[in-house]
């Protein structure tokens, strides 16, 4: 018997042990025993998983660089629109951004080969658009989509699947899931828009750099799905005195220009025929 257990008790319980056919638990081939066994066996389960684990590092190495590149699929080559960090499409408030983003969403679903009016599509067909909305809401953007469908030619109903819009989602840039969350919803999808910037990173300043993460992490998803992001921003108000130029009409840090791959400007026009809009390229 184990010298550890030893007196009346330890007796008694040992008697009525072996006298049942069992073995004490610290004796050999016991319970312990049974124990240690089971704790090894898990021991080495988790050894071979970190073994079978991809590594944290995903090293390249000169002779991967050196492979020819495959061209790059542009969504639109002339606006530099395509995969890779996100396309910024701003403007002041009410001058047409949104409408212009609708536009897009419905030229890609329908398989169209231009876009505001000049801008060529790269597009073998229809291919499909999702609409992530913090802004409008359902009745507005169904609307807006309705109105321009008309002056497009495009049946909506047509498009089935190849169009679809999530108002007020359960998601932001700053949820801690987003990143797998959107390459879940953007996978088979060309071209996703993001209503609005500040909509979608709610309780972040847009003057602190550290905005510029928000940027990167759907460059990261796009990496992943091919997914292009066309994401929706503010400008800041000019003064006469000093007007903004370039990029620098982007509201908020500088860190917003620099994680975009393009960015393009929304203008509203004037003309005998009514209010419309027009885009141009910034970056």
């Amino acid at each position: 018997m184990n010298p550890l257990y030893q007196g009346p008790r330890a007796d008694a319980l040992h008697a009525a042990a072996t006298t049942n056919g069992a073995r004490h638990p610290l004796e050999p081939g016991g319970l312990a025993d049974e124990l240690g066994a089971i704790v090894g066996a898990a021991q080495r389960i988790v050894a071979r998983a970190a073994v079978d684990a991809p590594p944290r590092w995903q090293m390249r190495s000169g002779r991967d660089i050196a492979q020819p590149l495959a061209r790059i699929p542009w969504l639109c080559k002339t606006l530099a629109i395509g995969p890779g960090r996100p396309t910024i499409l701003s403007g002041y408030g009410g001058v047409g951004k949104t409408f212009a983003a609708q536009e897009l969403a419905l030229a890609v679903a329908a398989g169209k080969q231009r876009v505001w009016g000049c801008y060529g599509l790269q597009l073998e067909g229809p291919e499909n658009a999702l609409h992530l909305d913090h802004e409008q809401g359902q009745y507005i953007t169904d609307w807006r989509y309705q109105r321009l469908a008309y002056s497009m030619g495009v049946d909506i109903a047509e498009l089935g699947d190849r169009l679809r819009t999530v108002h007020y989602p359960d998601l932001y840039l700053t949820s801690p899931d987003a990143e797998a969350a959107l390459a879940e919803l953007t996978a088979g999808v060309r071209v996703c828009i993001l209503d609005s910037l500040r909509a979608f990173s709610p309780g972040i300043d847009e003057n602190d750099s550290r905005v510029g993460q928000y940027l990167y992490l759907l460059a990261r998803v796009s990496e992943k799905t091919g997914c292009v992001f066309v994401l929706i921003h503010h400008e800041g108000k000019t003064s006469g005195e000093n007007p903004r130029q370039g990029i620098e009409r982007l509201r908020g840090s500088s860190a917003v220009a620099a994680g975009a791959r393009s960015e393009e400007h929304t203008s509203e026009l004037q003309s005998r025929f009514g209010i419309s809009y027009a885009v141009f390229c910034l970056k």
